[in-house]
């Protein structure tokens, strides 16, 4: 964001955050606890209607497919790229290695109770992101990244197109339809209503403070060091932490960085399973669970296969993503 957007980003993004994103949590989430734990989808056809409800499922469907494909290809391929030292191209074994076992999580996540798996790794998985993210916020001062000041001048992006460009690109910092989905789940096991301005706000206040240090050491490295891998995501992620905090001190960033996407991956993954079988009336039938899980595998497979073979293949999902994510919150 700091490099596409500029110093302005350290305006918009806790505007969007507070105002849009961390509002918009809160009332999902607290919705849901006064719904008895009720999940988006009949949330949404309680007060819209079953007729959106039907166009919403199928939309969080699709949306959710792209969330699993984005977070598989992510953190593979940093765990590649960081860790393995070599390319994370469509013909290196590695690549594929590393999504095989990211797919085994997500089956793993998607049909054991959620207290078993998921209830026990999302708090060390959590607090190991809020460390790194905190080394990476150390490092801002320790080597005096440079910040450009905000002037009349360089407000660059500020056209017409900036705001849902902004909001598209930066997505989860600042709004997010599919943390409705998330904060749905989470209501459930919820005990006190007291508790949903810690979970539901407070953290997404968390997670927009997280984009701005993100901004600010992204332009900061490449003012002061440069970006040779600019027009890549993960390799630009990679060459920031590497030039900041070396191979061995950023480890734990990029553990970070592998381990948070594949834990939300496991999660879409869950929602995706149970929203199918609700569309499909499957109820509790094992084989039909089975068969959906069957699908949902070979779906995801195939986009990946699909994206990966694109010279931009990241990008692309991360873009439909992204629309996508922006889309459901005019549902929610």
């Amino acid at each position: 964001q700091g490099i596409l957007f500029g110093p302005v980003v350290f305006i918009t993004i806790p505007l969007g955050c507070v105002l849009a994103g961390a509002v918009h949590d809160y009332m999902i989430g607290m919705i849901s606890m006064r719904d008895d734990g009720a999940q988006m989808q009949d949330l949404v056809k309680s007060y819209l209607g079953r007729h959106v409800a039907w166009l919403f499922n199928v939309f969080i469907c699709v949306m959710a497919l792209l969330v699993v494909v984005a977070f598989t290809y992510s953190p593979g391929d940093i765990f590649v790229i960081s860790f393995m030292k070599q390319q994370a191209a469509v013909t290196n074994p590695w690549t594929w290695a590393a999504y095989a076992v990211v797919f085994v999580y997500y089956l793993l996540a998607t049909y054991m109770p959620i207290d078993k798996l998921i209830g026990r790794v999302y708090p060390v998985i959590g607090s190991l992101f809020i460390v790194s993210a905190i080394l990476i916020f150390i490092m801002i001062f320790t080597r005096h990244l440079p910040l450009q000041d905000l002037t009349l001048e360089n407000w660059r992006g500020l056209r017409p197109n900036m705001i849902p460009l902004f909001f598209v690109t930066v997505a989860c910092g600042i709004a997010s339809g599919f943390h409705s989905t998330q904060a749905t789940l989470i209501a459930r096991s919820l005990k006190r209503e007291k508790c949903g301005r810690k979970v539901f706000f407070n953290m997404m206040l968390m997670e927009g403070f997280i984009a701005m240090i993100w901004a600010a050491v992204a332009r900061g490295v490449m003012g002061k060091y440069g970006l040779s891998n600019a027009g890549n995501a993960n390799r630009t992620l990679v060459e920031i932490v590497n030039t900041l905090m070396g191979d061995k001190a950023g480890f734990i960033v990029m553990a970070g960085f592998i381990v948070l996407p594949i834990t939300t991956g496991g999660t879409t993954m869950r929602i995706l399973r149970i929203m199918l079988c609700e569309l499909l009336n499957i109820g509790s039938s094992r084989i039909g669970k089975t068969l959906v899980g069957i699908g949902m595998v070979a779906a995801s497979l195939a986009l990946l296969f699909i994206v990966k073979f694109q010279p931009d293949g990241f990008a692309i999902i991360w873009r439909y993503f992204a629309w996508s994510n922006q889309i459901l919150v005019v549902f929610t």
